[in-house]
């Protein structure tokens, strides 16, 4: 239990998972992680009016989720486009995270059905069919 505490640099600030828990601004990131674009088109994508998109996109960028910049040829429009370092970080935090569970949880049938055999093969799934086993989890450094 101690261990869980020791790192808190874990629990930093993640402006991306906060702001991503809205729906339309995940359709944003979404979209945007496609291609750049200006704020008609996205509005038209999400199926939210003009307005709404450009609130979530303020808020993007003010997190540095999003950056804008002008659309060649037109001074007056502006292209909005993905930012990678707060999602890298996203990103990272959630690899870490899920190295911590997996190890946690690593012998933890995901098989709901597992317990409802009286005779337990590891070669065979729950329903008598041979397991197929990935060549990554072939050569898992926990399985050792």
């Amino acid at each position: 239990m101690q261990n869980r505490h020791r790192d808190l640099g874990a629990l930093r600030a993640l402006p991306a998972l906060d702001l991503l828990a809205d729906p339309v601004r995940r359709q944003i990131i979404w979209e945007l992680a496609h291609e750049p674009c200006p704020v008609t088109e996205l509005a038209r994508r999400v199926g939210q009016t003009q307005p709404v998109v450009s609130k979530h996109l303020r808020q993007l960028r003010n997190a540095g989720l999003v950056q804008v910049s002008r659309a060649e040829g037109d001074g007056r429009a502006r292209v909005y486009d993905i930012s990678r370092e707060p999602l890298i970080d996203l990103q990272l935090w959630l690899q870490d995270l899920q190295h911590h569970w997996w190890v946690r949880t690593r012998l933890t049938p995901t098989d709901p059905d597992y317990y409802k055999q009286d005779r337990l093969d590891p070669n065979l799934t729950t329903r008598g069919t041979p397991r197929i086993r990935t060549p990554r989890q072939l050569n898992d450094p926990w399985e050792r």
